[in-house]
């Protein structure tokens, strides 16, 4: 029998393991982390088993404040952004430009996180900038 391949998880299952560790490093409950997020023991449980497949970000907040997961490794679990340090800022953007709605474009924009976020406001400074000089050519 083959060992069971990792990469096959879905980052929703992967993302709901790491909670469960942390929870269980911290010596909680469910029903403790519940309380202390402010979501019910099932929704706990249904994050611990991947079928939560976007927290909100209220959600995440109280992960991150009560488990120290940050936003951004969030993120990277449940397969939403990848690492930051793999992120082309001009590549992002181009990428939220093409999205059909500003809805669309909102979310996209708050699923990066903070810091790479200040990166694409300085990359879009850039193209501006670059765009103003080549009209007063």
């Amino acid at each position: 029998m083959q060992g069971y391949d990792y990469r096959m998880k879905k980052p929703a299952v992967i993302f709901g393991e790491e909670v469960r560790r942390a929870r269980q490093a911290r010596e909680l409950s469910q029903e403790d982390l519940a309380e202390r997020i402010g979501l019910s023991r099932v929704a706990v449980g249904d994050i611990e088993r991947g079928e939560t497949k976007r927290p909100s970000d209220a959600t995440l907040e109280g992960l991150e404040r009560v488990l120290g997961i940050s936003r951004q490794r969030s993120y990277e679990l449940l397969g939403l952004v990848p690492p930051a340090d793999r992120l082309d800022p001009l590549a992002e953007l181009y990428e939220i430009a093409s999205l059909p709605t500003h809805e669309a474009r909102m979310e996209r924009w708050r699923q990066f996180p903070p810091e790479f976020r200040r990166a694409l406001r300085l990359a879009m400074q850039d193209i501006l900038h670059d765009a103003a000089q080549r009209l007063e050519e």
